[in-house]
Order: structure tokens, then C-alpha cells, then sequence
């Protein structure tokens, strides 16, 4: 029997238990394995700061003005089996930075931001009319 999923909407409040649940998802993302070196053999205290700093960053975009952020939930467990943002294309970013630890290679996190970046502007143009699920790296 498939589980009965309801979508709720949610607020920075949940997070951390966002960052939780994309560290998780990511583990085996190549981009995701290459941008935090540190989560193949981390530390518990590298653990604890890369999910610190993860949080930060959804908290950061999860506040914004123009963006949307909900969660799947198992209404049989209360569990939350997926998450999800949309961001409207007139978005406030300004208080989107990295900001980021040394749980992260800065040097390949930012090369694959531009590359993003450059990719929008391939497929995009000079468009600024497109919604984009979370995270916006830009």
C-alpha cells in the first residue's frame, strides 16, 4: 500500500531539518560529493558544522521575499519523505550568501555556481520571467 502524502507548506522554521534531509538526498550527487570533501570521512564536528552552515544557507533563502518552500509529509508517520522550493522570478536574493565553511571546497562551489549561472544565460537569455526550484544558485 502506497502512503497517503500530504504537502505542507513551511517557513525557515523547518530548516534544519531541510538541510538535514538535502545532505541525505545529495550524498550520492557527484556535485554534491566533490563541493563537500569533508562529508566522506567528516568528523562528527565537521558533521555538525556542515549541517550549521547548510541550515544557515536554506534559512537565508527560505525567509526571502518570493519564494515558496513546502514538504512532503507521510500523514500515516508524520515522517517527512521530501522537500522542495520554487522561486519566483522576482525573488529578493540579497540576503543570499555563502557564507561558507570549510566543510565546503569553496573553489569548486563557486566554479559550479558559475556555471549555472552561465547555463541560465545559454538556455535564458535576457529573460527574468522564469520561475526555478530550489536552490537558485545565482
Amino acid at each position: 500500500m502506497s502512503p497517503n502524502i500530504e504537502i505542507v507548506a513551511t517557513t525557515e522554521q523547518d530548516a534544519e531539518e531541510f538541510a538535514q534531509l538535502d545532505i541525505l538526498a545529495n550524498a550520492q550527487d557527484r556535485m554534491f560529493i566533490y563541493a563537500c570533501p569533508l562529508d566522506r570521512n567528516a568528523t562528527p564536528a565537521q558533521q555538525s558544522e556542515h549541517l550549521r552552515w547548510r541550515t544557515e544557507w536554506m534559512a537565508n533563502r527560505m525567509r526571502s521575499a518570493g519564494t515558496y518552500w513546502f514538504r512532503a509529509v507521510d500523514a500515516q508517520t508524520g515522517r517527512t519523505v521530501g522537500i522542495t522550493g520554487a522561486i519566483a522570478p522576482n525573488c529578493d536574493k540579497s540576503g543570499w550568501t555563502h557564507g561558507l565553511t570549510e566543510a565546503i571546497d569553496k573553489e569548486f562551489f563557486e566554479e559550479c555556481c558559475q556555471i549555472v549561472k552561465q547555463k541560465k544565460t545559454e538556455l535564458l537569455g535576457d529573460r527574468k520571467d522564469v520561475w526555478c526550484k530550489s536552490p537558485d544558485f545565482s
